[in-house]
């Protein structure tokens, strides 16, 4: 059970950072596309 659930809480955390990622691009993207 305690392994299963730390095993979740690390893919939630790599799932934040994937889409703090993903945000961050993103984000450039539009600075670049309005310049």
């Amino acid at each position: 059970g305690v392994r299963s659930m730390g095993r979740k809480e690390k893919e939630g955390e790599t799932k934040q950072k994937i889409q703090q990622v993903l945000r961050h691009l993103r984000n450039q993207g539009n600075l670049t596309l309005k310049q």
